[in-house]
């Protein structure tokens, strides 16, 4: 059975807790139990004293930082430090400490990249009550699909292909500069740099559901990593147009000023392409 490496970073209160940690943890131990190795590579931030959670467990790698970091410092941090022992072969995720895994999934997964050995690039939908991923059925998706369902919960890889993309832009993600979009980058790379990609179309993750209050915070970051990789394929020309429209309607909505929307889409256009891949 193939491995899975799962890559997370956790923020620690003041009481050296995570309400969420726990079950992601669970999860895991539950779907070691099916069969097969699973890795936690686990920096829990803020760790300023002990750590009132049991992670003894032996596939638990622990690091601890005292203070807090971006999104993508984080990941790219867990990614130097153990990346190298991930096979091409193997599959690697990098949920969130609020996520987990249901019952089954795992299984699932595995069996996936067993039967499709050309998979580079899987993913799913998430939601609080997710579905059995016995029923789920995979496409292949396009990259609009991408840009609305890859989320850094539901992205599965295999490592060469995680090795080929080379980590996360550190401009982009919650705490760093542009606040939001270092998984639609990290997708958008990772379909670049992928043999097959699929998408299911089912809820096969378990993480809070989808909230709208949350849409126009992440504006920003989604939109630069939208635009830095139009040179990729030409359709995410379209998808950037279409995501500038969606900040016209947060700006209706009252949910952005127009001047942060004007500013915002300005910054956007200005920003460095990724080569294209005929280029030299």
């Amino acid at each position: 059975m193939k491995p899975l490496h799962c890559f997370t970073t956790a923020m620690l209160d003041e009481t050296g807790r995570n309400a969420n940690l726990d079950r992601l943890v669970a999860s895991l131990r539950d779907a070691r139990g099916e069969g097969g190795p699973i890795s936690l590579y686990l920096l829990l931030q803020n760790a300023k004293g002990e750590v009132g959670h049991d992670l003894s467990d032996p596939f638990i790698a622990l690091d601890a930082a005292p203070e807090k970091m971006s999104l993508s410092k984080a990941r790219n941090r867990l990614l130097a430090q153990h990346l190298a022992a991930v096979d091409d072969e193997d599959i690697v995720a990098f949920p969130d400490d609020d996520a987990w895994y249901p019952p089954g999934f795992v299984a699932h997964l595995r069996a996936l990249f067993e039967e499709r050995p050309t998979l580079d690039f899987y993913f799913c939908h998430y939601a609080s009550e997710p579905d059995a991923a016995q029923s789920s059925r995979s496409v292949e998706p396009d990259v609009g699909q991408v840009l609305r369902f890859a989320s850094s919960n539901t992205i599965f890889a295999r490592g060469g292909a995680v090795r080929a993309v080379g980590g996360f832009d550190e401009d982009l993600g919650v705490g760093a500069p542009l606040g939001g979009g270092e998984d639609t980058d990290f997708a958008l790379r990772l379909r670049a740099a992928s043999r097959e990609v699929l998408g299911a179309q089912q809820c096969l993750v378990g993480h809070r559901d989808r909230q709208n209050e949350h849409r126009s915070r992440y504006y920003r970051g989604s939109l630069a990593a939208i635009s830095r990789n139009t040179n990729r394929e030409a359709s995410l020309y379209f998808q950037l147009a279409r995501k500038i429209g969606v900040g016209g309607f947060y700006v209706l909505k009252g949910e952005h000023s127009l001047k942060t929307w004007v500013a915002t889409t300005a910054e956007a256009l200005k920003a460095p392409r990724a080569k294209a891949p005929d280029a030299e």
